[in-house]
């Protein structure tokens, strides 16, 4: 698809958001208001020509690797883009974001989205978009304080290596190949397994440090 590819600054979500087998509704853009990004949808801006409003992505921290629900339909309402779906708990990515969510610990939802240059224009430092394509949304783990995150991981489990790759892309924010390196480094460093606990102490501090 020929675009820009933008996301959206992550909506607020709370725990009536989302039920207990994972089942949720919500807005994943707002219209008509300024976002945090300094960016307007306009009336009639999503346009599902592209990709049908029932085949968008659900997925975590928009990592295309990490699909995490089953989405259901998206429809443009008086407010925004409502989207439906149910998480897929049977991925322990989707058990994390609900617990996450029922604990306000995540900001909630951001939409990917492509857009041409024809398709917006700029006044008075606003960036007013009059179409967008909507490709996927993303349940994101940016916290409504520096703290939120780090405290809710606290007690989280790593039981491989796989679960503390994720924790530094997800928690600390670097890159894929940023985690494999750092892994990789440690598996180098030790002969025998690591001791995962010791490990999750570890990352925690390395998180906190990361983020002042």
């Amino acid at each position: 698809m020929h675009g820009l590819l933008n996301f959206t600054k992550a909506l607020g979500v709370n725990n009536e958001f989302i039920g207990e087998d994972g089942s949720y509704n919500g807005h994943a853009a707002i219209k008509n208001n300024i976002d945090f990004g300094g960016d307007v949808f306009l009336d009639g801006a999503f346009d599902f020509s592209k990709i049908d409003s029932s085949k968008l992505r659900v997925l975590w921290n928009h990592n295309e690797d990490v699909v995490i629900a089953k989405h259901n339909i998206a429809y443009e309402d008086e407010k925004g883009l409502n989207v439906s779906g149910q998480l897929i708990l049977e991925i322990e990515k989707a058990r994390d974001t609900r617990i996450l969510v029922q604990k306000e610990a995540i900001d909630g939802l951001s939409l990917g989205y492509f857009i041409s240059p024809k398709d917006f224009y700029f006044k008075d430092g606003v960036r007013y978009i009059k179409k967008v394509y909507p490709y996927e949304y993303s349940f994101v783990p940016m916290a409504m304080n520096k703290d939120a995150i780090v405290n809710e991981m606290k007690s989280c489990t790593l039981e491989s290596i796989r679960d503390c790759e994720h924790y530094l892309r997800d928690v600390c924010k670097l890159s894929r190949s940023e985690a494999k390196t750092l892994i990789s480094k440690i598996k180098a460093i030790r002969d025998d397994e690591p001791n995962y606990d010791e490990l999750a102490a570890s990352l925690v501090k390395f998180n906190q440090t990361l983020r002042g």
